[in-house]
């Protein structure tokens, strides 16, 4: 799977990938032409002091060994995830896929899901080892280096759910560690949005023991651009942004990373959206923003999968997230792109081999950069020509469509770079055809985005941020009764909210003209809780108690 590219001399790139012997093989014309490998990660080209430069005569075949060597053993496990369709009358299935991309074999393997409480769960291909609420946890084993799984998950849309509404699934993957040196001093940022009432809430927690630099935030109502602001969170601590939700709206936050933030640890922003906080009187809201943006889960580790429940639909589709903002479907710059071709068995008769043949425009994307990261059946992919992507579903057995609605869908994925720092006004178009055995193929819509800088609409209103106020909770842990403190301030009324670690309300008390409230353990079991604090109607703290 390591893209080798062959640049002729006027500029014209031909692309080829190596098997799982290393081969490759690359279709062009007669020319001179510079040969270079692009490894992963834990490989590196070190024993070539430069690409090599051969000279094809017509009808020839010229030999280039390139060595690559491994700069540690070690595993590097990558996990994605996706689903074809989503609806309320028909069951689904999400694909886990997960890989071992180091040098060396992964032991003690085991990826966490966590499934959308709207979508409602049928079976897994694979046993959970065990559940906590909507996570899932698998325990998957050994996974050799270069080799992949799947897990299956069926799931159907729950009837409470508003038609466009988005479900996000994750998955994590453990071991998470990188080998290489990546020195990292600096915070790591994370966001955890709430709603309580007609309050939308996000908790930006900082993963880290250093306290961040001054970092610019933007918060987005619907489709605009409703706050630009600056924060500091402490080391192992937060920083919470309250909005009084408007009816029907959606609310959005994205913080910047400290600049030189390693790509491998996630994206250079951290964020995250509340859908529907507050319901209109027929408990609707807008729909159709989330995937306007990226969803920052470019760590190999970490893998978000967006996508809403539809009606109507073609079975024979393309996406793109981030989808772009607003009609013109902007991105910025060196955004990466994660696609996705869906397919579907409409006919009478089972498919057995399906062929998606997708085009890359290297005018505005780098093919060098292409992974495959997730199908719904097994598969292999090859990268040829002038960009060429070809994935192949052989013996796939897939039914139609009348005989097992379910199983008549499939999808592959795919991630790509853009070429560096595109020019504002750049348009990409991308689309794909599949082939389902010797029919004539079935041509995809096309999907666009518009670079751009500065693109996003502004409408700054006023924001509520939660008090800073020094809270105390003592002892922690505790074992029959701890007191959560408000230093040097009292409230009419405090209210205490408490949830087990899968999010499950636990505890609800309040009291009066008080700076303090006692959380007394009663049934609570041995663990981890998470508290919030709200202070006349304003969240005040968060944190974590632990009961002994």
């Amino acid at each position: 799977g390591i893209p080798v590219t062959a640049t002729e001399s006027g500029g014209q790139i031909f692309y080829g990938l190596t098997d799982d012997q290393g081969f490759y093989h690359i279709d062009c014309g007669l020319g001179t032409y510079t040969v270079e490998a692009h490894p992963q990660q834990y490989h590196s080209l070190t024993c070539m002091s430069t690409p090599v430069t051969t000279f094809v005569n017509l009808f020839d075949t010229d030999v280039i060994n390139i060595p690559l060597e491994a700069m540690v053993y070690c595993p590097l496990m990558h996990v994605d995830l996706s689903v074809p369709i989503l609806r309320e009358i028909d069951s689904s299935i999400y694909t886990i896929q997960y890989c071992n991309l180091g040098t060396d074999t992964a032991y003690n393997v085991s990826i966490d899901v966590i499934i959308d409480p709207f979508l409602n769960v049928g079976s897994f291909s694979q046993t959970p080892s065990n559940q906590l609420g909507s996570i899932y946890t698998f325990n998957i084993g050994t996974v050799p280096f270069g080799e992949c799984g799947i897990i299956t998950a069926t799931v159907i849309v729950d009837t409470a759910a508003i038609l466009g509404q988005t479900h996000c699934v994750s998955a994590s993957i453990r071991p998470d560690t990188v080998c290489t040196p990546v020195i990292w001093t600096g915070s790591r940022l994370a966001v955890n949005p709430y709603c309580q009432n007609d309050t939308a809430f996000f908790q930006i927690n900082n993963l880290s023991s250093t306290a961040s630099l001054k970092r610019s935030l933007s918060v987005f109502e619907d489709d605009i651009l409703m706050l630009k602001d600056s924060v500091i969170v402490p080391g192992t601590g937060d920083s919470i942004i309250a909005i009084t939700a408007n009816v029907r709206s959606f609310y959005r936050l994205q913080i910047e990373q400290e600049p030189g933030y390693p790509a491998i640890l996630g994206d250079t922003f951290a964020s995250a959206f509340i859908e529907g906080c507050r319901l209109d009187a027929n408990g609707n809201f807008n729909v159709g923003y989330p995937n306007q943006y990226p969803n920052g889960s470019s760590s190999p580790f970490l893998t978000i999968d967006c996508t809403p429940n539809v009606a109507s639909y073609d079975p024979n589709n393309k996406t793109a997230q981030p989808l772009g903002y607003s009609s013109n479907h902007y991105i910025a710059p060196n955004q990466y792109i994660d696609y996705q071709v869906n397919f579907q068995n409409t006919g009478t008769d089972t498919a057995f081999t399906v062929i998606i043949i997708d085009t890359i425009s290297n005018n505005f994307l780098n093919p060098a950069s292409l992974q495959v990261t997730a199908g719904s059946h097994p598969y292999t992919w090859t990268l040829k020509g002038n960009g060429i992507l070809e994935v192949r579903f052989d013996n796939i057995m897939l039914p139609d469509s009348n005989t097992n609605e379910a199983l008549s869908h499939g999808f592959v994925k795919f991630r790509i770079d853009q070429v560096d720092d595109n020019p504002a006004g750049s348009i990409i178009y991308n689309n794909a055809d599949i082939y389902f055995d010797n029919n004539p193929p079935i041509r995809t819509n096309t999907t666009f985005h518009e670079i751009g800088i500065d693109f996003f609409t502004i409408d700054v209103i006023q924001i509520q941020k939660a008090p800073t106020l020094n809270v105390r909770v003592f002892p922690n842990p505790f074992q029959d009764q701890t007191t959560i403190l408000v230093e040097n301030r009292e409230f009419e009324e405090l209210e205490l909210t408490v949830f087990d670690m899968t999010g499950r309300l636990v505890e609800r008390k309040t009291d009066s003209y008080s700076g303090q409230i006692q959380l007394r353990r009663k049934n609570l079991i041995q663990g981890i809780y998470v508290y919030r604090l709200i202070g006349d109607g304003q969240l005040i703290s968060s944190g974590k108690v632990m009961v002994r």
